[in-house]
Order: structure tokens, then C-alpha cells, then sequence
């Protein structure tokens, strides 16, 4: 390496990896307590540490002529240069390097020399001492984003070992400890900060690793890349942006190549999954594919998605890889996608292929033999603008019809000509040709099929991804639209001949184009308001029909909820407050079904909107239904954690509900049952039990002492008493249920069963690891029997019994029953459902107690990530999940990554949460235990140096 430098001696300065001392004799050398220069022999290797740190004012650091006078000691850079002695010292190393004083910068030889070594001097240290003067401990402040961005890359990648210290000095943790923060602050892979050589990074990536850097002068962020590429270039202070433009000349770059067509892509290199013959194959081959794609062990792939133009399509995450080594090539009409990722315009269809597509589509050849076909074929692809899209449907057109290309483009045309109404840009980026194409057809329906078309017209305010046929049918017979559901029953022929709609998969549903949706929906626009609202309000009773089927089936299907939960959600853009006004609504509590689903799934903004449009738009709602929407809404603000506004809301309900409706009512019940559940929330035990034991008798007397609902009130007590640790108490009532139900259901009754369960649960809090699997195992007997063994009711009885096995130690048998039921529940529900992810925290916290912590926070990052695809970042699984991450980093003893992920959680509980919540409480709890045990870490590692320095 070139250039001249200084190492410091554990007070004092040099620089210049020695192997190149013998370029510059005078190389000056201070050892432990001298000030003085020491000259080091030409060819000595000496063993140095080096500082890395954000340059202050310079009028505060210590530059290389202030070493010549004892009052550099007074400045304050020189903390920074001590600390690193003292730090070196502790290791017994004699050298180390500061940039500050080690550069003698009124060189401009030397300076440019010693720039252009830096990654070499980063590289050839021994030690990398990052010190973090944003940092302060106790108070945890997080200020790294910042030091990160002003540092040198060459600082986190080149040295062989880099240690992170606040500004008192105490450590934080090292590169592979903070390599997951690191690599989110800076974008660069996790792969390079754990020493995969540059060189299999290309030069773009490396350049983005700058991207975030800021500087004091325009060309540093130039200059700091030089280690990076191994080049050497001379440094021309007051170039500003030009040195980026030297810096490309020197790596030979050229411009990016976007052609498509460079023969990278091998047909012979496909391969085939094994798969079993199964009902959901499509399913578990999309499923396969994502899996073998997130491992990094099977190398570099391409993924294309094909005419993706709904950003938030629920299926989105089921169909990217989570991981590994690949590219995601997503073709879209969206122009808006470009924003998402980098956007590149890709040409029109050429004519050989539209032609090929329309012939295809409309079952005609076209060709030199009928060149007036052909000529007008050629035609009709170049109105419609080569859009795939519009040439398939013009076809299905012709060939329904049989119509000779030559006719329809004279239709085509007149029709273009006389349209009176057109999306506007934002929706529809089109010539006038295809959507008087679109029209063409419309028109024929309306003549032929206007059931058909009818149809259409409410599809298009469903989510168009997906829409199944099934639910379809039940939703138009739930808005008395019986006529429609026949003819949904028999198979709406010309929806899909005309291509309107495409079939997805082996089963009921299909599909049909968001541009397409676009249109119809502005065709319907010209229509008067409440014939135009009658789509709208059709769509919203038809989505409502489709929860009351999938509520009253005995097992959901997740992948069916999914979808109506995304109907609903597209409902909703189109939804006139005015609309829920006719009394359908009323009678029909849609609004209020909407809502209750919603709110299961864990949606629960979502359901206080439907729940309070229905209190403010429905007509004439009876007092009870308006208790029940109200009820509805506290019952979510419990969910969601705002304990106290649900508190003070139920307790009011409860008054207007006792004297409207009577204490024994079924709904003043409830709203009891919801106080006890409250207070149980908030830790108020004795509160709730007063709650479920005043509701108790009412229950008792209306219904009677063996009725389900008193059942389920005694089965709450006993929770609470489990809670209060009163096992002997839980346990008394756990039994009177159980015999009951025996006697009442028999022993073989899932209801039975499920006591027997909770009987099992309730031993493994009282630590009777013997008793509990008895019970445990006689309900999952059952319920294999009943239900078979992959019913989640029957996976959830393994789950506990997995807890019996990690509460008593048996860890590798709870890990193997964990793997169980995570499969159990991925096979039945996909990939993408919330009990997946409950499944992977539990092997989380298994192998976080085997001390297994890398392959704890694997299962916990897939916990993290899914959650966050389902619900967002915000919602409280998903803290509670970074919570747990946090604790695996504090048993690591990864003490300052813990403190910024239990603050990262708490600050959004705080946010999203009442203070009163689970997760608010635990996460400050448990932050306030770690910024104490780091305390006493340090005080006893503080006192041990003490010692070790002044031996008695």
C-alpha cells in the first residue's frame, strides 16, 4: 500500500500499514506513554487496531501538526484518539491509527496517497473500533442511523474485526451481532459484512451501499468507493459531482443493458416437483415452488409474474419467495408499479403475434389465402393497439358471432366513432378502438344475455382476482336476486366465451381484469344515480351472503376468507353512504355481518367502520340491533387493546341494555361476559370475576345450568382462577363442566372433548407434567377420531401438548410436535394463514430455550415476516414478535441489538395501543429488565478491569 501515515502508540499517532514503511523511511511510530516519534524498521509488520468515527468541527480534532505541541490533550477529539489507545491496550496491541491526526493532509501528495489507501489501512487492522459518539446509555437513544450513514463503507466491510461503543465507552455489540441492523440501514447484504469477497457483488450493488452516505464535501462520496473497487485515482478537491463521472470512467462502465433477448434464459434448464396427487394441487405447487425458491442453497433464479396490476392482490404474498437468490420480473399495464421497484417500458405486441392471438382466439386462420380477411385482421389489431387484452377479446367476439373480420372492423369503427362516454386517463390509458371493442360486446349482451350482463355489472365491484362461483350463487340468492343465481348455476356460458372472464385453476372461480372492471364501471357511471347504486348495493349484499355461508360451515376455509375479505375491502371504495339507506340493509343486517367478519380477522378498524355505518345509515334499526353494532364496536377497541375507552363504552351498554332489553337478555349477557373479558385484559381479576359470576345465574335461569352458554360462562371463571394461579379451584370447575357435559353430550362430544383439553392446558400451568398429557391425549384421541388427524381442532390439542413437553424440558420432543402441527396447519390453510405463523413463534421460543438461538430467530423471522404481510407492522402480533426477537438478541448477550428492538416495539404499542395493553406492558417490562442487567454487566465488568489494573 501506498501512501505516508502515522500509527499511534496507545497515546499517540502513525500511518501506513508497515509492509509498505519502506516507501517512507520517516514514518513515525508512538509507542504507550511517548509523544515522541519512533522509527519502526522498513520491513516490520506491526500489529495495529483502527478508529472509526463521524469527524466533528475541525476545530475540535486533533490533526496531524497538533501533534507536535502537548496541547492537543485539551481538544475534544483527543477523547476519541485515548479511547482507542485504551481499547487497543486491553488486547495488547501496541499501534492504532486515527484518520484525524494520522493523515498529515497539508501533503497533498501524501493526503490524495492516504485516501486512496483507506480501504487497504481498514482491511489490515486488527481491530475496527467503532465509536458512536450519538450514543448515550442509559437512556438508549438511537442514533446509529446516522453514523452509518456518514460512515465509510470501508469501516463495516474491510476490517477483520469491528466492535460498535457509546460514547462512554461500553460495547454494544460487534458487526455479526448488529449485521441485521447494519444491513437495514445500509443495504448492504448480510452476505458481505460476514466477508463474501466484493468482487461476487456487482458494481451497482456496491454503489448503492453509498447511496444513503452523506459527506462534508461532494466528492468524499466519490472517493470513499475507491477500497471498495480496488482502484487508485487522484483526488481533485472542488470537482464536486465530476468525480463520480472520473470514478465510472475508471471502472469502465457503460450504460445498463435492458435487452430482454440476450439468450440467459434455458428452457432445458427446468426441473419438476414432486407432488402428490391431491384436490389443492395447484395450491401445493405454488407452494413448492416459493419454498425451493427462498432457500439460498439453489442458486440464482429469474420469477416472472405475468399481467400483475393489482399491487395489493391478497395473493401477492403467497406467490413471492421470501428469501433467496433470485429476480422478480413483474409485467404490468400499471405505469404507477414503476414506483414500486425498477421500471423498465417494454415495446407493444408485434403484429406476427397479434395476428397469431387474434386467430387463436377467434378460431380463423387469417393468411395470404383470403387477403381481404387478412388485411382487415391486420387492421383490427392496429385499432386495438396490440393489446393482448382487447385482441383475445375481439376474437372470442368474432368467433362467437360468426363474423367475418372484415364486418367487425367496420363495426369496430362506427362504434368508436359514436361512443358518447370514455374512463377517464388515470383508468384507462387506451386508444378509443379498444374500448369501443369492449363495447361492441356489451351491446350484444344486453341483447342476447342480459342476466349475463347483469352479472358483470356487480362483479366489477368485487376484487376481480378471484371470484368464486359457489359463493357467487348463495350471495345473489342472500339479495334476493334469485333469477341471477340460477343462471350462475348454470354457468354463465357467455361470460366466458366472449372472454369477459377467465377461469382460475381446477375449481369454481375466476377472474376478471381490473381494465376491464375500470370500464364497466365508468360505463355504469352514465347511468342515473339510484340505477347505477343498485349495482353497488347488489355487490354489498352479495359479499354479505357469501360470509353468512362461510360462517355457518362447520371448517372455514382460509383461502375462501381471504377473498371476501378482500370483496370487502372493494366494496368499500365504491360504497355511497347513502346506499345502506334501503331497507333490505335493515332486514338483512349485511352491514353488521360485515363488520363481525372483518373483526375475526383481526381487521378491526375495518369492522368499527362497517359497525358505525350501519348505526348512522341503516333506517329504522330496532334498539337491540343498535346495542348490537355498538356492542360490536367496543367489543373490536377490546380487541385492538383500548381497554379503557372499551371499558367505559361496555359499562354504559351494559345500563342501556339492562333496562332496555332486561338482565337476562342474551345481549346484556354478552355485554357482561365482554366487561369480565376486560378486565381479565387489563389484570383486574377480582373485577372480572364479579362480572362472569353476576351473568352466571341470569344465563342459568334462562337457559339452564347444562346449556352451552352457562358452560362457557363457568369455563371464563375457571380461566380466571388458572390466571390468579387458584389451581385447585379451576381445577373443581373444570371438573362440574366436564361432568356435565358427559352427561348432557356424551364423552365422546367435540364440546366434551374441548373441557377435557382445558383440563389438560390447566395442569400444565400447575406443572403436573404427568397429569397433563393424560388429558391432553384422550382429547386428541377424540379428535382424531371425530374430525381426522389434520383438523386444525385436532392440530391445536398437539400444540398443547407440545407446551407440556417444553414446559417439563423435553425440548426435542416438543420441537418434533411443534413441526407437526406448523405443517398440519400449512397443509389445511396454505402458507399465508395467521396459525402458521402462531406455529413458527412457538418454535421460535422452543429452540430459543435449547439455546439454539440462531435457528430461534430463523423461526421467529418467519413469525415476523408473515405477520407483517398479513396485518402490518403495527399490529400487535407482529410487535409481540419482535419482543420475543429481542430477547433471543438479550440471551445472546447482544444487549444493545436488544434494547433497540424492544424500543422499536414499544414506541408503535405505545402508538397503536392503550397503555394498559399486554404488549405495552410486557415490552416495558422487559426493556426496563435489560437496561438494569446492562448496568450490572457493565458495573461488573467496570470493577473487573479496576481489578485487573490495580492488583491488591
Amino acid at each position: 500500500m501506498r501512501g505516508t501515515a502515522c500509527l499511534l502508540g496507545r497515546t499517540c499517532t502513525h500511518n501506513v500499514p508497515p509492509e509498505r514503511t519502506q516507501h517512507h523511511a520517516s514514518s513515525k511510530i508512538r509507542r504507550t506513554g511517548r509523544t515522541q516519534p519512533n522509527r519502526l524498521p522498513s520491513r516490520q509488520h506491526p500489529t495495529y487496531a483502527i478508529l472509526s468515527h463521524i469527524w466533528g468541527d475541525d476545530k475540535d480534532e486533533v490533526d496531524f501538526d497538533d501533534l507536535k505541541h502537548k496541547s492537543f490533550k485539551n481538544k475534544a477529539g483527543y477523547a476519541k484518539i485515548r479511547f482507542c489507545g485504551e481499547q487497543a491496550k486491553k488486547v495488547n496491541i501496541e499501534y492504532f491509527w486515527v484518520d484525524t491526526c494520522c493523515i498529515n493532509k497539508a501533503n497533498n501528495t501524501e493526503y490524495s496517497e492516504a485516501i486512496n489507501s483507506m480501504f487497504r489501512w481498514y482491511h489490515d487492522a486488527v481491530k475496527c473500533y467503532v465509536y458512536l459518539a450519538d450514543v448515550l446509555i442509559p437512556n438508549g437513544e438511537d442514533h446509529t442511523e446516522r453514523i452509518w450513514e456518514r460512515a465509510f463503507r470501508n469501516k463495516l466491510l474491510a476490517p477483520a474485526s469491528v466492535e460498535f461503543f457509546s460514547r462512554e465507552g461500553q460495547w454494544l455489540g460487534s458487526r455479526s451481532t448488529l449485521e441485521l441492523q447494519i444491513h437495514e440501514i445500509t443495504g448492504i447484504p448480510i452476505t458481505a459484512l460476514r466477508g463474501t469477497p466484493l468482487s461476487q457483488f456487482s458494481v451497482d450493488d456496491r454503489i448503492q451501499w453509498a447511496a444513503k452516505r452523506n459527506t462534508k464535501k461532494k466528492e468524499d462520496k466519490a472517493y470513499c468507493l475507491l477500497g471498495i473497487f480496488g482502484i487508485f485515482m487522484p483526488l481533485i478537491y472542488g470537482e464536486g459531482d465530476h468525480a463520480f463521472i472520473r470514478l465510472n470512467k475508471e471502472l469502465g462502465r457503460s450504460p445498463p443493458s435492458t435487452n430482454l433477448e440476450s439468450g440467459n434464459i434455458h428452457p432445458d434448464r427446468g426441473f419438476a416437483f414432486p407432488l402428490e396427487h391431491r384436490k389443492d394441487l395447484g395450491r401445493e405447487a405454488v407452494f413448492s415452488v416459493q419454498e425451493w425458491l427462498t432457500a439460498s442453497e439453489n442458486g440464482n433464479w429469474l420469477l416472472l409474474l405475468d399481467g400483475w396490476d393489482n399491487l395489493n392482490d391478497e395473493r401477492m404474498g403467497s406467490l413471492i419467495p421470501h428469501g433467496g437468490s433470485g429476480v422478480i420480473l413483474i409485467t404490468s399495464r400499471r405505469e404507477d408499479w414503476a414506483r414500486h421497484g425498477d421500471g423498465l417500458d417494454l415495446p407493444f405486441m408485434k403484429e406476427a403475434a397479434s395476428l397469431a392471438l387474434l386467430s387463436k382466439s377467434s378460431l380463423t386462420e387469417y393468411g395470404q389465402g383470403n387477403p381481404e380477411e387478412f388485411d382487415a385482421a391486420k387492421e383490427i389489431v392496429r385499432v386495438l393497439g396490440n393489446l393482448p387484452l382487447a385482441v383475445d377479446q375481439a376474437g372470442a367476439h368474432i368467433h362467437n358471432l360468426k363474423t367475418p373480420a372484415r364486418k367487425y372492423l367496420s363495426r369496430l369503427k362506427e362504434n368508436a366513432d359514436t361512443l358518447s362516454w370514455t374512463p377517464p386517463i388515470n383508468v384507462w390509458p387506451y386508444g378509443k378502438g379498444v374500448l369501443s371493442a369492449w363495447d361492441l360486446t356489451f351491446q350484444e349482451l344486453e341483447s342476447s344475455s342480459p342476466k349475463v350482463l347483469e352479472i358483470l355489472q356487480v362483479c366489477v365491484f368485487l376484487a376481480g382476482e378471484y371470484i368464486s362461483e359457489n359463493l357467487l350463487k348463495f350471495g345473489f340468492k342472500f339479495a334476493q336476486k334469485d333469477a341471477l343465481a340460477r343462471v350462475v348455476e348454470d354457468g354463465m356460458g357467455d361470460l366466458f366465451s366472449f372472454s369477459l372472464a377467465k377461469r382460475e385453476g381446477d375449481d369454481d372461480g375466476f377472474s376478471i381484469h381490473t381494465v376491464l372492471q375500470a370500464c364497466i364501471r365508468q360505463r355504469l357511471s352514465r347511468l342515473p344515480g339510484l340505477q347505477r347504486q343498485e349495482f353497488t348495493e347488489t355487490a354489498l349484499l352479495v359479499v354479505a351472503g357469501a360470509v353468512q355461508k362461510l360462517t355457518s360451515e362447520r371448517q372455514q376455509d382460509w383461502f375462501s376468507c381471504r377473498q371476501v375479505l378482500s370483496h370487502i375491502t372493494s366494496c368499500e371504495k365504491h360504497i355511497d353512504d347513502t346506499l345502506p339507506r334501503k331497507p333490505i340493509f335493515g332486514s338483512t343486517r349485511a352491514l353488521f355481518m360485515l363488520g363481525q367478519f372483518c373483526d375475526k380477522f383481526g381487521r378491526h378498524d375495518q369492522a368499527i367502520s362497517w359497525f358505525q355505518r350501519e348505526l348512522n345509515t341503516v333506517p329504522h334499526l330496532s334498539a337491540q340491533s343498535t346495542l348490537e353494532c355498538r356492542d360490536g364496536v367496543s367489543s373490536a377497541k377490546l380487541l385492538k387493546g383500548q381497554y379503557n375507552e372499551a371499558l367505559a363504552e361496555l359499562h354504559a351498554l351494559y345500563t342501556e341494555a339492562t333496562a332496555q332489553l332486561g338482565v337476562q337478555h342474551v345481549l346484556t349477557n354478552k355485554i357482561a361476559h365482554s366487561l369480565g373479558m376486560t378486565y381479565k385484559k387489563t389484570g383486574s381479576f377480582e373485577n372480572a370475576l364479579e362480572w362472569y359470576m353476576a351473568s352466571l345465574p341470569q344465563i342459568t335461569e334462562i337457559f339452564g345450568e347444562k346449556d352451552h352458554r352457562a358452560l362457557a360462562t363457568l369455563n371464563n371463571i375457571a380461566v380466571i382462577y388458572k390466571e390468579q394461579k387458584k389451581y385447585g379451584e379451576a381445577f373443581k370447575i373444570y371438573q362440574n363442566v366436564l361432568r356435565k357435559k358427559e352427561e348432557a353430550l356424551g364423552e365422546e362430544d367435540l364440546s366434551t372433548l374441548e373441557t377435557v383439553m382445558n383440563i389438560g392446558i390447566l395442569y400444565w400451568h400447575w406443572k403436573l407434567y404427568d397429569e397433563a398429557p393424560q388429558f391432553l391425549q384422550r382429547a386428541l384421541c377424540g379428535k382424531e377420531k371425530q374430525l381426522g388427524k389434520d383438523d386444525p381442532k385436532t392440530l391445536a390439542v398437539k400444540g398443547n401438548i407440545a407446551n407440556v413437553y417444553l414446559g417439563s424440558g423435553r425440548l426435542d420432543e416438543a420441537i418434533k410436535l411443534h413441526k407437526e402441527t406448523y405443517h398440519g396447519y400449512k397443509k389445511v390453510y396454505g402458507p399465508e394463514h395467521p396459525e402458521v405463523f402462531t406455529k413458527a413463534g412457538w418454535l421460535g421460543e422452543d429452540y430459543c430455550q435449547k439455546r439454539c438461538y440462531a435457528k430461534s430467530l430463523e423461526w421467529y423471522e418467519e413469525a415476523l415476516s408473515g405477520r407483517k404481510r398479513l396485518h402490518g407492522e403495527h399490529n400487535a402480533q407482529t410487535l409481540e414478535t419482535v419482543v420475543s426477537m429481542a430477547g433471543v438478541f438479550q440471551f445472546q448477550g447482544q444487549f444493545y441489538r436488544a434494547l433497540t428492538w424492544y424500543s422499536w416495539a414499544l414506541e408503535r404499542f405505545r402508538h397503536g395501543f392503550a397503555s394498559e395493553h399486554f404488549g405495552t406492558q410486557s415490552a416495558e417490562r422487559q426493556l426496563r429488565a435489560l437496561i438494569l442487567r446492562w448496568h450490572r454487566f457493565s458495573e461488573e465488568m467496570q470493577s473487573r478491569m479496576t481489578s485487573e489494573n490495580h492488583p491488591s
